[in-house]
């Protein structure tokens, strides 16, 4: 297995002769942002997994995962148990092996003062920094990544607010909810001395299942 860890850094070591302006060596494609950035620029990277007797060749999976889900997949793989141990991460040798969706509702990252969440299509970004040590592009952002992957659509503003589905309103909501809820949540968990693992994905089935109600 393969993976990148991250998008393209513009860290002034990466010169390695002392150069202090911001490295551009590296490339995120027509992806938006760099390494530290919560846009896709960043936290979206390539991976490769072979394993001729389980999965096919030559497959190119566009669901989501999370490098968190390599441990839950490896043990799942060799017969062990995953629920035998607190994880974020999820079993995804289903999508690999058998087609099957990605199993995460949501994925949910933080950075600094930058929050950022995408459940199937939409992705939110709060405070959103294309490169690190900058002012915030957008204190929010939200976009389409089935239609817009470089993310150069702000589809959440008051420009754009009133053209917006009753359905994409709900999805904006839950994720913004979502992300406070998550926020105050983790607060006091920590304060307890108690683990929050898999509280994003608890928050968003809740949330999701409020949504439903409130749409039918």
């Amino acid at each position: 297995y393969f993976q990148s860890d991250n998008g393209p850094s513009r860290e002034t070591r990466n010169w390695l002769d002392g150069t202090q302006d911001p490295y551009y060596g590296g490339s995120a494609g027509g992806l938006k942002g760099h390494k530290f950035s919560l846009y896709d620029g960043g936290i979206r990277s390539p991976g490769i997994m072979s394993w001729p007797d389980r999965i096919p060749p030559l497959q190119v999976i566009s669901e989501p995962g999370v490098a968190m889900d390599v441990f839950p997949t490896f043990i799942s793989a060799a017969g062990g148990n995953i629920s035998n141990y607190q994880l974020d991460g999820k079993n995804i040798l289903p999508m690999l092996t058998d087609g099957e969706t990605s199993p995460h509702e949501a994925i949910f990252w933080e950075m600094g003062a930058q929050t950022a969440v995408r459940r199937g299509k939409w992705k939110l970004v709060l405070k959103g920094q294309l490169v690190e040590g900058t002012s915030p592009e957008n204190e929010v952002h939200l976009a389409n990544l089935e239609t817009d992957m470089e993310e150069t659509l702000k589809l959440f503003s008051t420009d754009t607010i009133l053209s917006l589905s009753f359905n994409v309103l709900i999805a904006v909501v839950v994720l913004i909810l979502t992300i406070i809820l998550s926020k105050v949540a983790k607060s006091w968990i920590k304060r307890l001395g108690l683990s929050y693992n898999n509280l994003d994905d608890t928050l968003f089935i809740f949330l999701s299942n409020i949504a439903s109600i409130i749409i039918q």
